[in-house]
């Protein structure tokens, strides 16, 4: 048991890097997002065939369409250092009062 708790102590900061690392994905695909999106509203796209034409229509409606998943989706990596801390204080706590009793 006190090597397995010993252990939990040293991967915090492994798991907090990773949560970091999330959280910069998080970060870079909302704002590619935006990029993307902004990039295709502002720039006429030329298309010599109905059939392209529709396909970049469809694709269009798709990422509109997809944009509160994405963005929900990158504010929760966004926030996983937030919920690493969280549960890393919540840890602390509930180790010390094991300690106390």
């Amino acid at each position: 048991m006190v090597e397995a708790r010993e252990r939990a102590e040293r991967n915090w900061p492994r798991t907090f890097a990773i949560a970091i690392l999330l959280s910069l994905f998080g970060l870079g695909l909302m704002l590619g997002y935006i990029y993307l999106m902004d990039y295709l509203q502002t720039h006429d796209v030329e298309v010599e065939s109905p059939t392209v034409g529709f396909l970049y229509g469809m694709g269009l409606i798709y990422l509109v369409l997809m944009a509160p998943v994405i963005m929900m989706g990158s504010l929760l990596l966004i926030m996983a250092p937030i919920f690493v801390l969280i549960a890393w204080i919540g840890d602390k706590i509930k180790r010390r009062k094991a300690q106390t009793s």
